[in-house]
């Protein structure tokens, strides 16, 4: 089947649940250790880093993001050619991978700057006027579950 370019039109927005869920556990993980690192004390689990409020509203947006990106994810695997949604991602990828590499700070450095470049990438073809902050954010939190960019 031939897609011609066709647009699906933009994905639902993503629904971060009340509870943590086992597939995202590998970034979340990761945060935590980074939020200890910054705080100068260790977290004892994600529930600990929810009820601080400095780092509490920051987890919740990253959760956000995350589950932005998979909705994004979801929607575009199922109506759009498998190209499409790779290319996204490779594209996401180069787009911060040189930050990544370079960020020299502490690990939650590094995660800012590499969620304020993923902010400013601007996607080829048709996902590109879907792509909104938070899913280019949240792509990177999936690559970071994934080991791609591990934030830690």
């Amino acid at each position: 089947m031939k897609w011609f370019n066709d647009d699906p039109g933009p994905s639902p927005l993503g629904v971060a649940p009340d509870q943590l869920q086992d597939h995202e556990s590998a970034y979340i993980s990761q945060l935590v250790d980074i939020y200890g690192e910054r705080a100068g004390s260790k977290f004892e689990n994600p529930a600990a880093v929810l009820q601080d409020a400095r780092w509490g509203t920051h987890l919740r947006d990253q959760r956000t993001r995350y589950f932005d990106a998979a909705e994004f994810d979801r929607y575009y695997r199922d109506s759009t050619p498998p190209d499409y949604l790779s290319t996204f991602k490779d594209e996401v990828y180069h787009g911060v991978s040189d930050v990544y590499t370079e960020s020299n700070g502490d690990g939650l450095d590094r995660v800012t700057r590499v969620l304020s470049q993923a902010a400013t990438i601007q996607a080829s073809g048709v996902l590109r006027r879907h792509a909104r902050v938070q899913v280019k954010q949240g792509t990177c939190h999936h690559f970071a579950n994934e080991g791609r960019l591990p934030w830690k």
